[in-house]
């Protein structure tokens, strides 16, 4: 753990695009699921 603002932008950054891809997946696995589909697995690993 580094006290440099950088280093915490920077993992903040990240945090962020993780949580985004996350939650992005998270949606596209319920918006399949409720369609009835099985390639939501596939969008969550593409993106």
């Amino acid at each position: 753990m580094s006290a440099e603002p950088e280093l915490e932008l920077l993992e903040v950054s990240q945090v962020a695009e993780i949580l985004h891809v996350s939650v992005k997946c998270i949606y596209n696995l319920i918006h399949a699921r409720k369609k009835g589909k099985k390639g939501y697995q596939k969008i969550c690993i593409l993106r």
